[in-house]
């Protein structure tokens, strides 16, 4: 099973359970659908090369500081994202930054008196311990997220750059902090 994850944002961090990572930039300059267009052509493409059978995406956080350009190019992100798993039958979850700290962490927040750079590079060594190596912090967290669902449904100890992390005998666990979007 090959595992598509998004970090929705003005940098979108994308993963893939291979060990795949890239990172895609947008604007609020730019025109909202232009953006939303760009990342569907390129979401269509990487779930038709790898065959993607599941979307996972980190369910937004957006701190007082946030403009609503911003938050409105995110949600239109992340809808065009659960558009395209629901165009082509992929089965999509969402995780909150929290439940993915801790999955991956063992602690959803910053030790006190850690930066953030330092928590962002705590992230990045512990995906890169599990087999990828993101270039920036926004693909850490979307390899962060293949990641927290691999040891919420019971495959950690399985490798996470294989397409075939588990052999879908296990029940999913519906964890409190996780969500499926229906349209």
């Amino acid at each position: 099973m090959t595992i598509l994850a998004i970090d929705p944002g003005l940098n979108t961090g994308i993963a893939l359970s291979n060990g795949f990572t890239h990172t895609m930039r947008f604007s609020t300059k730019d025109d909202i659908a232009a953006s939303v267009c760009r990342l569907g052509h390129y979401l269509k493409d990487l779930s038709e090369k790898y065959n993607v059978e599941k979307i996972i995406v980190e369910r937004p956080f957006f701190p007082p500081r946030c403009k609503g350009a911003v938050i409105d190019l995110t949600n239109a992100l992340i809808f065009e994202t659960h558009r395209q798993g629901y165009t082509k039958q992929i089965k999509r979850k969402e995780y909150n930054s929290m439940t993915v700290r801790k999955e991956l962490l063992g602690k959803g927040r910053r030790s006190k008196g850690q930066s953030v750079k330092e928590f962002d590079a705590e992230i990045k060594f512990n995906v890169c311990q599990r087999g990828f190596n993101p270039a920036n912090e926004h693909e850490a967290d979307a390899a962060a997220l293949i990641c927290a669902y691999h040891k919420i449904n019971h495959c950690e100890g399985l490798s996470l750059t294989t397409d075939a992390p588990h052999n879908g005998t296990k029940l999913e666990k519906k964890c409190k902090n996780e969500r499926n979007r229906k349209f």
